[in-house]
C-alpha cells in the first residue's frame, strides 16, 4: 500500500514551519535565508529569544533536508540535533561590550611590542571554515538583546560585510611585523538579533545599520497566552 507524506509530520514540520508566529506576520525563514540576518524586535516577555533559537533551528533543520534528502533526514535525526547544538551560537551583548571584543583588540606581546587579536567573529569563522562548505550546514549567531550596546562600534568593518558575503577586506593598521588581518564573512553564516523596545528604539539605530537586517515585530500574543491559561485551567500543563 502507499504511503500518503504529510508535511505535519514530525521531524518534517521542523524544517519549514512553527506555528507561534501566525499566518499574517510573514515568514522569516525565506526572509532570513534570503536576506541573511533578521532582528526580532518588541516588548519583553513575548519571547524573542526562544523564537531566535527556533529559527536558528528551522534554518538547520532545512537545510539539513534541501543537502541529505527526505530519506536520509529522516534517518539522521541524532546527527541533525547534534549539528543544531553545535552550529548555533549565542552571543549576549551588554554594555561593555565592544569592537575590541567581537573585531579585534590591541595587545601587548610576548616580545614586549603590539599585536592585533582577533575577536569573537574572526574566531567563529575561522572555525566554521575548518570544515569545507559543501559538507557543513548553516551556523548562526544569534546577539541577544543588541540594543544594549553601540552595535555600529562593535560591527566596525564587519558593517559592510553583512551585505558582502564571500568578500576579504583587510582591516587597517598592522602589526609590528606589518602583517595585516584579513576578513570575510562566509554566505552560510546567519545572524539573529534580538532587541528590547524598551531600551532602545529602532529609530536610534542608524539608517544604515537598520537596512542590513529585516526587522520582525515580535508583539504580544493574546492568543498563546489564552491556550497556556486554558491547558493550565484543564491541568494538561
Amino acid at each position: 500500500p502507499s504511503l500518503e507524506l504529510d508535511f505535519y509530520w514530525s521531524p518534517l514540520v521542523e524544517a519549514w514551519y512553527d506555528d507561534s508566529e501566525g499566518a499574517s506576520e510573514g515568514a522569516p525563514l525565506e526572509i532570513i535565508q534570503h536576506k541573511k540576518q533578521i532582528v526580532l524586535y518588541g516588548p519583553p516577555g513575548t519571547g524573542k529569544t526562544f523564537r531566535a533559537k527556533k529559527l536558528a533551528e528551522r534554518v538547520i533543520r532545512s537545510a539539513a533536508l534541501s543537502q541529505m534528502g527526505p530519506a536520509r533526514y529522516f534517518q539522521s535525526q541524532s546527527d541533525v540535533e547534534s549539528e543544531i547544538r553545535d552550529n548555533v551560537h549565542r552571543l549576549q551583548l551588554h554594555q561593555a561590550y565592544s569592537y575590541e571584543d567581537f573585531i579585534r583588540a590591541l595587545h601587548i606581546s610576548n616580545s614586549g611590542g603590539t599585536e592585533y587579536r582577533a575577536g569573537y567573529l574572526p574566531k567563529l569563522i575561522e572555525e566554521i571554515e575548518q570544515q569545507p562548505r559543501a559538507e557543513r550546514l548553516p551556523h548562526i549567531l544569534i546577539l541577544d538583546e543588541m540594543n544594549r550596546t553601540d552595535l555600529s562600534r562593535m560591527l566596525g568593518e564587519c558593517f559592510s560585510l553583512l551585505e558582502d558575503r564571500n568578500q576579504t577586506i583587510e582591516l587597517p593598521a598592522r602589526n609590528g611585523d606589518g602583517a595585516a588581518m584579513k576578513l570575510r564573512i562566509p554566505d552560510d553564516l546567519y545572524v539573529i538579533g534580538t532587541m528590547n523596545l524598551i531600551d532602545q528604539s529602532i529609530e536610534q539605530i542608524d539608517f544604515a545599520l537598520r537596512r542590513r537586517f529585516f526587522w520582525f515585530h515580535c508583539g504580544f500574543d493574546r492568543a498563546a497566552l489564552l491556550r497556556v491559561c486554558r491547558a493550565r485551567w484543564s491541568g494538561a500543563v
